[in-house]
């Protein structure tokens, strides 16, 4: 499963306001540094689902066996908290 995101419009530095398809990055031009906290919670919690991995720059969730409906609500969850806080 490979996720990316989009963020609602907002102001991003020189570039104006803008929507983004993105993957979380961090550092002065991250999409998502207006709402640190909820960034946070997402870093958190789905890297200890199941099936996740890092290799480099990507980030990714082999759903597999032991990836339950239980594991499905918990990302579901972060998502929308995370797409909430985005959306303002």
């Amino acid at each position: 499963m490979y996720l990316k995101l989009r963020t609602a419009e907002h102001e991003f530095g020189k570039y104006g306001v803008v929507s983004h398809n993105f993957n979380l990055a961090e550092g002065d031009y991250a999409y998502l540094n207006y709402v640190p906290e909820a960034v946070e919670v997402y870093r958190r919690k789905v890297p200890a689902l199941p099936g996740f991995w890092v290799q480099g720059p990507s980030a990714a969730l082999e759903l597999g066996w032991k990836f339950t409906m239980k594991h499905a609500q918990q990302l579901l969850e972060t998502m929308v908290k995370l797409e909430e806080a985005a959306a303002g």
